[in-house]
This record gives structure tokens, sequence and C-alpha cells, in this order.
């Protein structure tokens, strides 16, 4: 596989993890989003609106502990170089290993046994900071402007795109000389983070409905292969880096 189709394999894999772990914080800590925040922001304007003291409590904490991984992921990133990056910068391999860490010590925990409603804050933040660095890192990979976690942007995204392709399929009938109509691999990536985003959350409800909580692992699996992937397979050695520019 070349090392382009790598780097989009894995961004979507990280896009199958956020729909679980968003599945396993709305089913598990109290129906709070930990990925998706701006569903927890409107879960936090409900809570104040009615009053629900701990609903606030846990989807505030839950907005924090998000902001406090994208400041971590900031700080390890560093200052942007203002281009777009061509590969796959090693310090987002950095934070994904961050981001690993995080998801062993909350699956460990949670598999304990049943939290008490002060480890439940506790389980929020380390959920809502594993996604706080996740979206810095796929942020950083400037890929179709996919950020893995917030995908409200690529649905507004491919639905334009997919105007457009049908006005130059119209075009093209009309005007036998005109271009034909193609989707871009972008719009093709925006609506294959969304049903990948979608599958994820399917499949972590399907196991938590019929307890087959051995599956609640899977975030740790996949983001860890992911890490050793793109560390294996995305950061060419000096002696590689001339053949990589050529690819």
């Amino acid at each position: 596989m070349k090392v382009t189709n790598w780097r989009y394999t894995l961004l979507l894999l990280l896009c199958l993890v956020a729909g679980m772990v968003d599945v396993i914080g709305f089913l598990e800590l109290g129906h709070v989003f930990t990925a998706n925040m701006t569903g927890n922001i409107v879960l936090l304007g409900m809570a104040i609106g009615q009053s629900q003291e701990l609903a606030v409590l846990r989807a505030g904490i839950a907005l924090m502990g998000f902001i406090g991984g994208n400041i971590l992921g900031a700080a390890l990133l560093g200052e942007s170089e203002g281009s777009r990056p061509k590969g796959w910068p090693p310090k987002a391999t950095r934070l994904l290993g961050v981001e690993v860490l995080l998801l062993l010590a909350f699956t460990l925990w949670h598999w304990l046994g049943e939290p008490t409603p002060a480890q439940l804050y506790g389980l929020i933040i380390l959920l809502s900071c594993a996604m706080g660095l996740q979206t810095s890192a796929g942020r950083s990979l400037g890929i179709a402007g996919i950020s893995t976690t917030v995908l409200t942007n690529n649905l507004t995204h491919t639905v334009e795109d997919g105007i457009t392709y049908v006005r130059r399929l119209r075009q093209s009938r009309r005007d036998r000389t005109a271009p034909l109509a193609r989707w871009s691999r972008d719009t093709l990536l925006r609506l294959a983070a969304l049903v990948t985003y979608l599958l994820g959350a399917i499949a972590a409800a399907l196991a938590i409905n019929f307890g087959l909580y051995l599956l609640l692992w899977l975030p740790v699996v996949l983001v860890g292969s992911i890490t050793l992937l793109a560390w294996l397979l995305l950061h060419p050695g000096p002696d590689d880096n001339a053949s990589e520019a050529l690819r």
C-alpha cells in the first residue's frame, strides 16, 4: 500500500475510535459526550437551562478535559509552520502515543468495576482528554480538513461537494466538451470519515447492549496499532527522505 493510502486509512481508523468513544462516554459515563464537543455543549446548555446540577458538572468536566487535551496537544506539537503537511508528522504520532496511555488508564479503571460518582468524573476527564489529544493530532495531518472528532464541517462540505457534482454532471450532459464530473478525493475522504464514525458508534452500542464489554478495549487496541503503524511506515529515515519526496 502506498504511503498516502496508509495516511488515509489510519485517519479513518481514528474516526472509528471517536465514534466508539462517544458512545462509551454517553452510555457508560452518565450521558455525556467525550469526543463530540458540539453535542456536549448542547447537553451543557440543556442541563443549565433545566437546573440539573450533576448533568452540568459532567458536561462541564468533559469540556474541560477536552480543552486540556487540546492544550497538551498544542504544547507537544509546537508552533505550526503555516503549510499543509505532506506526510505524517512524528509529533502527531507522539500525541497518539499519549492518547493510548490515557485510553489504557480509562479502560483499566473502568474494567475494575462499577465506578463511584467521584470516580466517574475521573473517567470522564481521561476519555475527553484523550479525544482532545486525538483532535489535535488529526488536525495536524491536514487531510481534507478532517479532525476525526468534529464531523459537522465534514457533513457540510460533503453536501456542498455533492451539489457541485450534480451541477457538473448536468453541464457535461448538455455540453459534451465539458470535463466529466468526478468526486474529489477530499469529498470521498470526508464521506468515508462520516460513515466510519457511524460504524464505530454502532459497534460500541452493540457491544454495550449485548454485554460484550471486552470489545470496549478496541479503542486502546486500535489507537495503539495506529501509533505503531504510523511509526513504522510513515516516518522516513534520513536515507529515505529522497525517495519519499519522489512519491
